[in-house]
This record gives structure tokens, sequence and C-alpha cells, in this order.
């Protein structure tokens, strides 16, 4: 991982993944998420404005130090207290307030000086005018004698980070060290000071490191733990550097020989070349290692250069950039490129429909789910005014089209609703029945409402399986309703006609008598009812004699049809029957000769001869009602003689003889 001396602090939406020493490093997977409909935008970052090293400016910036205890060069002799170690050459030149250098010393109360006339000296640990006094001495100060536990001295080209009295002689946690990590031009002088404890207050540790950087002059120094010992060199401290001549100084404010610190500070310090002329030399923006866009360069905050790459265009929905920053370098002519990897991502707008379609009986919905970078989204339904809620309910068939709106992105999806018809009707297709049968119609339906058409023939019109007569076929046709849907279905009903029978004319006949049976039909199968008396039941013209009055029914039967016919015989009982005496005595009783007791008969005439055949009473229509009168006048009693000629009912002519007593 490449560890530069600055941060890119980049806008449009970004958010930097988190990394080792954010303040120093340029993360590799930082994302910009731009709007999906953006199709060029404008990148921004803030770098470091590195000038020459003649002056500095001090930065706060994210407490993230490299490892205190990495394996690096163990600094044993700095365990002997208040010593500095011998000269360390540098594997690269460090740019110092406008100087040079190659090597350095380590102070075991931790500070680092270039100048290595310190070497094997004594690291002095006051920070006041005198061993007695509290009065405290700020840098720059340029008094004090070298190599001097009594003198406060403060060394020339000093960076420290914390200078302050630490006791790293007994304690067996502590250590001290120091090591090069990196790749030119961009390596780093690291100077740790771990768990050493304070001088006088030995029971607290301080914990802290500083960063020195190839090419840029740049120095950083980390603070973990800086407790404050009250009971010795008055608890001063100090966090700062100051040049070879010692009239200049850069600290944070309050840290400068001063009473400050605690465990768990967790606070970093940058300390930014500022003098003279900007290192700084161009921005590009790279692009499948080709160079798409040069920054634009505003200067900022004090220390800063606001860049701006103008028209930046993402060709896919994730776009990778590289932003190499160029600085000259302060040490040679050489420049030095520092490389970031930004991810431009268009905003996603995944937008999935779920939909219930509409029954006969219920309303079909669309519920609209989107997903995206937005964590809030409006939704529109065929162009209606948006709304928050997802869910749009009371909708017929038919095809929809839902918005989702976010405060950057837009989305359709289509949805077609499909009427789920459980509406169900069946009838028999077709039906014949005979005319003058009532058709009983085979419906199964789970319908609400029904109509038959046409209405001629039915019962009831809305019934969903009415009785029907017609005498013609008709097509029916029947309509079901079940909420919004609506179904048919036909029966085409075929009326056979009956067949044609007439069974003939009534007929009277005198008991005893047979007659024929004179029934015409049109072409079929005859069954005449009953069968009594009838000698063939199977014939238009059966012989029938019946024992009494019987209507016989004739029934013909063709193409599966019946019809039928009544005919009526009148069986009259034999009534001619002479009084062979009567006794006109007026008593009431027998005073008239009765001949007929029934109505078998058409008329009578009735002719009476006495014993010398000589007639004394005749009449053509004899109605009962001869008193053995002659001439208004009783006949004597005694035998008379009779000829009685009738016609029978049925027509038949008769002629009777007789004789008839008379009796008073």
């Amino acid at each position: 991982m490449i560890r530069p001396l600055f941060i890119l602090l980049l806008s449009a939406l970004a958010t930097a993944a988190s990394a080792q020493n954010p303040a120093t490093v340029i993360s590799t997977a930082r994302d910009i998420t731009v709007p999906c409909t953006t199709t060029c935008t404008t990148l921004t970052a803030t770098v470091p404005d590195i000038r020459q090293s003649d002056d500095y400016i001090v930065q706060t910036i994210p407490y993230n130090p490299f490892a205190y205890a990495a394996g690096g060069n163990e600094l044993v002799p700095l365990y002997a207290d208040d010593i500095y170690s011998s000269a360390l050459p540098l594997p690269f030149p460090v740019c110092f307030y406008g100087a040079t250098y190659n090597s350095l010393v380590v102070g075991s109360n931790g500070i680092v000086s270039f100048d290595l006339t310190n070497a094997g000296k004594r690291n002095n640990f006051r920070q006041t005018t005198s061993p007695i006094s509290t009065t405290p001495v700020p840098i720059p100060y340029a008094g004090g004698t070298q190599n001097s536990l009594a003198s406060t001295y403060y060394p020339k080209a000093s960076i420290m980070g914390v200078f302050h009295d630490i006791f790293p002689v007994n304690n067996g946690l502590r250590r001290i060290e120091w090591r090069i990590e990196g790749q030119a031009p961009m390596r780093r002088f690291i100077a740790s000071f771990k768990d050493v404890p304070m001088y006088s207050c030995t029971s607290l540790m301080a914990t802290h490191q500083l960063v020195i950087y190839e090419s840029t002059g740049v120095v950083e120094v980390y603070v973990q733990d800086k407790p404050v010992c009250s009971a010795w060199n008055s608890g001063l401290a100090t966090l700062g550097m100051q040049n070879f001549a010692r009239n200049k100084a850069v600290f944070p404010a309050g840290k400068n020989a001063s009473r400050w610190g605690s465990m768990g500070m967790n606070e970093a310090y940058r300390f930014l070349p500022t003098a003279g002329t900007s290192k700084f030399q161009k921005a590009e923006l790279l692009l499948h290692d080709n160079v798409i866009s040069l920054a634009d360069t505003v200067s900022g905050a004090p220390g800063e250069l606001n860049l701006s790459f103008a028209n930046v265009c993402p060709t896919d929905d994730s776009t990778q950039y590289i932003l190499r920053v160029t600085y000259q370098s302060c040490t040679s002519p050489q420049d030095v490129t520092f490389e970031d990897t930004l991810t431009v991502r268009k905003e996603k707008l995944d937008l999935r429909l779920q939909v219930e379609d509409p029954t006969c009986t219920s309303s079909g919905t669309i519920k609209a789910d989107a997903t995206g970078t937005s964590v809030s989204f409006l939704y529109s339904l065929n162009g209606e005014p948006a709304q928050t809620a997802n869910v749009f309910n009371g909708l017929k068939a038919g095809d929809y089209v839902v918005t989702a709106t976010s405060a950057t992105c837009t989305c359709t999806a289509t949805a077609t609703l499909v009427l789920q018809d459980d509406l169900s009707l069946t009838t028999q297709p077709t039906a014949t029945i005979c005319a003058g049968d009532v058709f009983l119609p085979q419906v199964s339906s789970n319908g609400t409402s029904f109509t038959w058409s046409p209405v001629q023939g039915v019962s009831n019109s809305t019934e969903k399986a009415p009785q029907i007569t017609t005498t013609a076929s008709t097509v029916y046709t029947l309509t079901a309703t079940r909420g919004i849907c609506q179904k048919s279905a036909s029966v085409a009903l075929t009326v056979k006609p009956l067949p044609v029978v007439n069974a003939g004319q009534d007929q009277t006949i005198v008991q005893g008598d047979a007659v024929t049976l004179a029934a015409t039909a049109s072409a079929g199968t005859y069954v005449w009812t009953p069968a009594t008396g009838l000698n063939d039941a199977s014939s238009l013209t059966p012989t029938v004699r019946p024992a009494s009055t019987t209507i016989y029914t004739v029934h013909v039967t063709a193409d599966g049809c019946t019809a039928s016919d009544d005919v009526t015989i009148d069986v009259a009982p034999y009534c001619v029957r002479p009084m062979e005496a009567f006794t006109p005595n007026g008593d009431g009783v027998n005073d008239r000769w009765l001949v007929t007791n029934g109505d078998c008969l058409k008329k009578a005439k009735v002719e009476i001869f006495n014993r010398y055949g000589g007639k004394i009473y005749q009449s053509d229509n004899y109605k009962n009602n001869w008193d053995g009168t002659y001439g208004g006048k009783p006949v004597a009693d005694g035998t008379y003689y009779f000829i009685i000629t009738y016609q029978l009912i049925n027509g038949q002519s008769v002629v009777r003889k007789g004789n008839v007593t008379i009796l008073r």
C-alpha cells in the first residue's frame, strides 16, 4: 500500500473506506456515487499544498498511527536514560527548515535532531529557566548548554514528538525503536516510544510516535498516551519543531513547554512545509491508464489546494479512475507522484413489482418495491401524482406503468393485471322436447344473478333453471353475472311436432252390441287404453264390445313424441220390456202399460189388438202412456195382442209381438 504525504478529500457523494492512517494514505477503496441520470459530473478533491521547508504550519489530523512496535531497530542504548543515540544514517535525504539532512539522532526523551553533534551525548530534559524555577522556556529557544542536564537546552534542527522527561530504564514493557518503511521516493522514517514510564511517575506510561517523510519534508506526530507528571519538571512537555538556528519554531497551540496531555489522548498532528512556491506540479485523472482530465486548482484553507475535474463522464454503472497528484521533490529534481483509485458509481434504483390479479369479486393490487442508494422513494401509477405508499389497490385488469423516484433517480416498471375470471357457467348445449312438454335446463354456475333470453315461454327469466315451454324450436341464451364478470351459454332447444290423431266420433250402443272404433292418425305406433273389450289394442280401428259406457284413448307415438285422443262409447242397457199385465183401476199402481224402462230407443210404434183382431190402440211414438182405454172408455178385462215397432238408439229397427192382460 502506498502511503503518501497527503489526504485526498473527495466530494460528489463520496464515501471514504477505512484504511490505515487516512491522514496520509490515499485509499484504494474510495466510492463516489452520482445520480443515475448523471451523464457527466465534476469530481473535486483537496490535497496538501506542499511548499518549501523554510517554514511550516501545523494541522490536526485523524489519529491513525503506524504500529508502535513493528520489529524495527530497537534503540537499547537509550534505556540508559537522558541520552542520544549514535548517528543514524538515513536511506533518503530529508529537507527540514530549508536544509537537507542524511542522518539524525534520537533522544531518549522523545526528541529527534539532525544536529549530529548530539550523538551519544546527554538528552537534556529541562524546560524551565533553571533547575529550581517553574518558569517554562518555550521554543524557539537558542540558549542553554549542550550535553548538560542542569541546563535547559533544545537541540538544533529538532523534532519534539513528544519532548518530556521519560524514564526507559527499568520497565521491561517499554520499547523505543526506529524503522524505514515504504518504497522510494515515498519512504518514511518512524521513531516510536511505546509504554515508556514517566520520570518520577513510573506507573504512568507514555506512547507516541514521530514520522518523517521522504521527498516532501512533511512530519507527523501521533500521541496515544501522554500523562502529566506534575511532581517533576513542573509536568512540562513540548510538541513541535525548531530550526537549526533555533530562531524558528512551530507547535500546536497549548503544547509548547506547557502542562498538557492525558492517557488515551489519541491525537495526531502534521507539520506541513509552507514557505515559498508550491511544490505541486499537476493532478491528473486516468481511465484505463489514459489521462482523461487535468485538474483545475484553487487555493483552499491554509496548506490546502482544491482540485476540480470537470466533465467526468462515467461510461459504466461503476467506473474506476486513478487520481494522480505530482509534486516536485524537495531533495532532488525527481518528481514524486501519489495515486488513489476512485470508483464512481451511478446510483442504482431497482424496481420490482408484485401483482395480485383482479377477480370477479375483488380488485387487483400492485406492490412496488424500490431498492437503491436512497432510503426513501415516491411511487406513481400511470403518471398520477406520486405517493409515499408503495401499494396501489382497487385496480382493474389492464396495463400499468409504475414509476419510482428517489432524490436523484427515476425508474419505471410495467405490469399487466389479468382478470382471473372465476365465474363458471355450464349448460347442455342442445336439448330436444316434444311440443307441449316442459323443458328444465340443466345449469351449473356460481353466478349470483341470471338472465334468460328470449323470455317467451320462460317461467322466470331471472331464475337459474326455470321451466321453459314452447311450441317452436328456439335458441335460449343464459347470461350469468358474478361481480364484474359475465358469461353466457346457449341451449339450442328443438321442439318436435306431435303426431296427428283423431279417435273418431263418440258412439252409443245397446248393451251387448259390438262397435268398431274409427280413429285416424299419422304414421306411428298405436295403443288403445283401456284394452278391455278390444279385439286389437294396436289398431286404429279395433272392435270393442264394452259392458258399460267406456272412454277409449288412442296413443300415437312417432319420433319419440306421443299424442292421444279420446272417444266415448256410451252403452245403453236393453230397455224394451213390455208388461205382460197391468191394472188400470186408478189406484196409482200399474195403471199404465209400460213398454220401456230406459233410453235405448229412439222411438217406438205401438199397436194393440183385441182377440178379434180389432185395433183398439195405436201410438207412433209411444211413451208408456196407454191406460187400458179405447175411445176414452175402459176396455174389458182380458187378454189383448200388441205389435211394437221400434228403432234402437244404435239405429237398429226391431218388431216385437206379444200379448198383455188387463186386470181391474
